[in-house]
């Protein structure tokens, strides 16, 4: 197995809880939290799309599925790390603030958005922090096009809450933040495009020129800088520095629309190394390698903007992940390179071996019980359970619980 190597700081988790305020958990200082509001992506979507032929029985044709991991197929969803944070601190079982899908009626893709007034998990598979488009949307076209996820941004989740609550969080709810894959993924699709240049011909230009600008958020100057011969560097540099401006942008999202809106338990999971996942480790180890420094960049902007902020408890997924994936038997875990899920399509996975609608029919021969992963990138069953026992020591460390 290659190792994905960290350039952060062995003493980072130590430096972060310092940093936000953190210190050794006090039971006398446990919060008996009024409820649990949820905003980030696939990571911590309870059911979004659990709609339509995504969550119809495989018996009928549909997915059997609804969350990001291995479903269970039944009518008693796989529990992801949320619920067990949920099971912990005695809160109901998060449910989907809103659910539907905008593809392609003809597959069962088409069910119109519908809020769900009782539910305050506003996450959602494919979203990023502040572009409205991700993996799945529709706009995308292709595939995007047919299964057409949501993907409403952090943005517009924290505003969704607000609008519903008269622009103002309960001050005894637990507020969680995760997000900044989906961020990741449409860098790399501005750095297939950027690969993609023949400067003979001027449709690969624009093709790049349009990703870059639309989706990756990047400025002329930097599009200028690969055009003009910048080669790799200059494409590289672009992804980092977008990176981290996405990570400020949801820092400065958690202090202006959620702390300043009455929050005062904000739970921030940086995002985890998305070079140390099967999707990094089967690209190898130069697409891992910018895979995880675009993680960090991300991470930096991040922390950067929530240093000094007491209302914020930091999980560091980032170190963990990169921990889990080089030292998997630390942590009970037999397979971290490997997906649980089978790929490409399958009986009773409509969707080619995604996560979304991956469930006990589909999935590969043998033990899987203790693998990390469900698909390329989303974590199994056991790796939510790992998840959510290391937020439950992060809140524990920060007197939350």
């Amino acid at each position: 197995m290659k190792k994905i190597k960290s350039m952060v700081s062995a003493g980072l988790a130590a430096a972060l809880l310092v940093a936000c305020g953190g210190g050794g958990g006090d039971s006398a200082s446990k919060i008996s939290f009024f409820s649990m509001v949820n905003f980030g992506d696939s990571l911590s979507d309870v059911g979004t799309y659990a709609v339509g032929a995504v969550a119809a029985p495989v018996a009928l044709g549909g997915g059997a599925g609804g969350r990001f991991t291995v479903n269970s197929g039944t009518a008693t969803p796989a529990k992801i790390w949320v619920d067990f944070v949920a099971t912990d601190l005695s809160l109901p079982a998060p449910c989907a603030a809103v659910k539907g899908l905008d593809g392609n009626a003809a597959f069962g893709f088409s069910v119109p958005a519908a809020p769900q007034a009782a539910c305050t998990n506003y996450a959602q598979g494919g979203a990023r922090v502040t572009n409205p488009v991700g993996p799945g949307n529709k706009l995308l076209g292709g595939g995007n096009a047919v299964l057409g996820q949501l993907t409403y941004p952090l943005a517009r989740q924290v505003a969704d809450h607000l609008s519903r609550n008269a622009s103002a969080f309960n001050p005894k709810s637990l507020v969680t933040v995760f997000a900044g894959g989906n961020d990741v993924f449409m860098q790399g699709a501005v750095a297939g495009a950027a690969a993609g240049i023949n400067p003979a011909d001027p449709t690969t230009i624009a093709a790049f020129t349009n990703t870059a600008a639309n989706l990756g958020g990047w400025s002329a100057a930097q599009i200028g800088a690969v055009l003009s011969g910048g080669g790799q560097n200059a494409v590289v540099g672009g992804l980092l520095a977008n990176m981290g401006k996405a990570g400020t942008e949801q820092a400065e999202l958690i202090k202006t629309q959620i702390i300043a809106k009455g929050a005062k338990y904000v739970l921030v999971v940086n995002l985890p190394n998305v070079g140390a996942t099967p999707n990094g480790f089967d690209a190898g180890t130069q697409t891992a390698a910018l895979s995880t420094a675009m993680s960090q960049a991300f991470n930096k902007g991040l922390l950067d903007g929530l240093v000094g902020v007491s209302e914020v408890a930091y999980a560091d997924a980032f170190a963990t992940s990169t921990d889990q994936f080089n030292n998997p038997s630390k942590y009970g875990l037999s397979n971290v390179t490997s997906r649980a899920c089978k790929a490409g399509p399958t009986s009773g996975n409509i969707l080619g071996g995604a996560a979304l609608t991956c469930n006990p029919s589909n999935v590969i021969a043998g033990n899987i019980s203790t693998y990390g992963f469900s698909d390329d990138v989303h974590p199994s069953p056991f790796g939510h359970q790992l998840l959510g026992n290391f937020i439950l020591e992060v809140l524990a460390a920060k007197g939350w619980r």
